[in-house]
């Protein structure tokens, strides 16, 4: 008897505790799919939170770390179906919030697509801001598709200059590569085509230093390695 009260006092006080240091983001959304990730969006060394509302209007949420909680600090209007790769892990966060200019401060790559018709499709880089909100939707490059059809985008270096490309996949199989040339300025460049693909992605799996493409294709996994790309192009 003494037992089961010691362990339902012990429950008990457990759930203080975690309901003491939970705290809940409120956010209104018509179909209830969001998706969270850290990012330190102001640069003051505590790391904040940007949730991103998947509606057909779309829009990011970006909390603010106070250090005793989260406060709402601004939202940014996206186009309406806005993705980004959507996973945690830390090599792979690089591949759409990354400093691409240089400045010292990560900028957003964000890109839409309706998935039920493959249409409304674009790809914007948004650059830092120095004040909130830290980003804008006036203040944004546009990047060309070569076949806007369910589209995906990744920065990555392809070429090994220090510089964050941007790669655009289509489920047309025809992708895009915008190389950076620095000072926010990308020229297109010939790149490989994957035939008709639904997912890519980037990594040094060979361990040479350079970055090899792996994709799917229509549910089935296929690959790519690039082990000896000839810039401009991803052979």
């Amino acid at each position: 008897m003494r037992k089961n009260f010691l362990i339902t006092a012990y429950l008990l006080c457990l759930a203080l505790i975690v309901s003491a240091q939970t705290e809940v983001l409120k956010i209104k959304s018509t179909n209830g799919k969001h998706f969270a990730f850290n990012i330190d969006f102001n640069n003051d060394g505590k790391m904040d939170i940007l949730i991103r509302d998947y509606t057909p209007s779309g829009i990011l949420y970006f909390y603010e770390n106070t250090g005793s909680g989260f406060n709402l600090s601004f939202t940014l209007n996206i186009p309406a179906y806005s993705n980004f790769n959507m996973t945690k892990a830390s090599n792979v966060m690089e591949q759409f919030y990354y400093d691409v200019d240089n400045d010292g401060n990560k900028d957003l790559l964000i890109y839409s697509a309706n998935h039920a018709s493959c249409t409304s499709n674009s790809v914007k880089i948004y650059w830092w801001n120095a004040t909130s909100p830290y980003f804008s939707d006036a203040n944004f490059t546009d990047l060309a598709i070569n076949s806007p059809f369910c589209v995906g985008a990744y920065f990555v270096d392809f070429d090994n200059n220090g510089l964050k490309d941007v790669y655009i996949r289509s489920a047309s199989g025809t992708g895009t590569m915008h190389q950076n040339n620095g000072s926010r300025n990308f020229s297109q460049v010939t790149t490989f085509n994957t035939g008709r693909d639904i997912g890519a992605n980037f990594y040094d799996y060979d361990g040479d230093g350079l970055q090899d493409l792996a994709y799917t294709k229509n549910g089935w996994a296929d690959s790519h390695l690039s082990l000896t790309p000839k810039p401009p192009s991803i052979l």
